[in-house]
């Protein structure tokens, strides 16, 4: 038993994630990561991005693009919700990229494998991207924010 979870992911065959004794959700690493059954344990495991959206017609809408949306979520139709997207369910392209949703970049860090990146909504709200080493950004640089389509969980506002 652990409570690290990198360390639960990486040795684990499979693993109970735990809300008040009950357990929310067992299945392997993927599963949790990948399609976790509620918003709980989207929002335990691992990190998630909360962007606020709109819950229409099994799609979360949300700035720029709408996206479908897992199992296990309550919302209902016209609901405001907010969607767990993970930072490398997203794409930074250049401010001058054809498509996307324009942002700021607030800060970037390099982490060896990879960069993460966060960027303001002109909205203001922040979002995290987990990109490749060698796209580069700097504070108040203009970028567009794309998503690549992965289905996401959602919970009502």
């Amino acid at each position: 038993m652990t409570h690290d979870q990198e360390e639960a992911l990486a040795v684990a065959d499979r693993i109970a994630v735990m809300r008040a004794g009950v357990i929310e959700q067992l299945g392997t690493p993927e599963e949790l990561y990948c399609r976790p059954a509620t918003p709980f344990v989207a929002s335990f495991v691992g990190d998630s991005n909360r962007i606020p959206g709109t819950y229409l017609g099994g799609e979360v809408r949300l700035p720029g693009t709408s996206l479908d949306v897992l199992p296990g979520s309550d919302a209902q139709e016209g609901d405001a919700v907010t969607a767990f997207v993970r930072p490398e369910q997203l794409r930074l392209d250049a401010a001058d990229a054809e498509h996307g949703v324009p942002v700021t970049v607030v800060s970037s860090g390099f982490l060896g494998a990879h960069r993460r990146t966060v960027v303001r909504l002109d909205g203001g709200d922040l979002v995290t991207v987990q990109h490749g080493p060698a796209q580069q950004f700097v504070g108040d640089d203009r970028a567009k924010l794309n998503y690549l389509g992965d289905a996401v969980a959602v919970e009502a506002a």
